[in-house]
Order: C-alpha cells, then structure tokens, then sequence
C-alpha cells in the first residue's frame, strides 16, 4: 500500500489562499477534518489463498480525492461473486480461477481509475493553481472532477485525454 504522510500545514495555507482568491475566506465552516488513506500499489496482493480482500482494507480508493465508498461497494461484489463461483466449483484448479477472476475484475473495473486519480494528484502537486484553474473554468475539468468523485468507471479513459496528460506532466 501507498500512504502519503502529506503537508498539512501546506494543504491548509493552500486552502486558505483559495478560499481568499474565490471570496470566500470568511465564510463559516461546519467542520474541517480529514485523514490520509492508503492506496494500492501494483504489487500489494488482493488474494491469499481463500481470502479476498476488498475496499479500504486492499486500497482501493481514488488517489487523488481519498474517495473510496464506490470502491468498497465494487470491490466487495466482485470478491462476493468470486467466492461464491469459487464455493460451487467442483475442483481446485476451478476454485482457484474463480478466485483469480477478481483479480481480473479489479484489474479491468477499477485499476484504471486509480490510474487516472494518480495522474490527477501529481498534477495538484505539481502545479495546484492551474489545476485549479482547469477544474473551474472547463467543462473537461467540471465533469472530471465530478466523475473522480462519483467513482465513475469512465475516469479511466480520461487519463488518455490531452489536457489531463499535459496536466499530469506539468514540471517533470
């Protein structure tokens, strides 16, 4: 697993200077809080024998916004389905593919996503004002934003986009 220990006192100057720049720097605030998660690397195991692991517990969750509910949501039916196909299998070699099958299934449903939310946080380090600026005065960065956060499985195409790959190699 991944786990970014983060700048908070950074993020917060970050978000006091933005709040500022859309006018909103007095504006009262409900609550603030906030904790990093950890997200999967290639190499972090999603299966061990018999036992799958899903949502938070495997790392599934979008690197750049933390969201991780849809992941959890996903991931649990897949290795639900798995373990029940691999329940009715008559052998081991088929109860090993059923179980082999999610891996598959996050591979193709969700690894590309995650892709796309780490193309997505290195392009908020390395340059968060346009970001930003992308974000809010696009239509491209609207609907990106929105899809990230609602867990969309059409995230994972956007990495192939023109704007979200130049974005994410802003000063390499």
């Amino acid at each position: 697993m991944i786990q970014r220990t983060g700048l908070p006192d950074a993020t917060r100057a970050y978000l006091e200077l933005w709040l500022r720049q859309l006018g909103l720097a007095g504006a009262t605030r409900v609550r603030e809080s906030g904790h990093l998660t950890r997200w999967r690397s290639r190499r972090s195991p999603l299966r061990r024998g018999s036992v799958l692991v899903a949502g938070e517990a495997a790392g599934l969750l979008e690197p750049w916004t933390r969201e991780g509910i849809s992941f959890a949501l996903r991931s649990g039916a897949m290795a639900g389905e798995a373990a029940a196909t691999a329940a009715r299998a008559a052998d081991a070699p088929s109860r090993d593919a059923a179980l082999d099958g999610y891996l598959a299934a996050v591979e193709r449903e969700l690894v590309p996503q995650i892709r796309a939310g780490q193309v997505m946080l290195r392009a908020l380090e390395r340059s968060p004002a346009l970001l930003h600026r992308v974000l809010a005065h696009t239509a491209l960065g609207r609907r990106t934003f929105l899809a990230l956060c609602r867990g969309s499985d059409r995230v994972g195409a956007l990495v192939h986009h023109p704007l979200v790959r130049a974005l994410g190699s802003v000063g390499r």
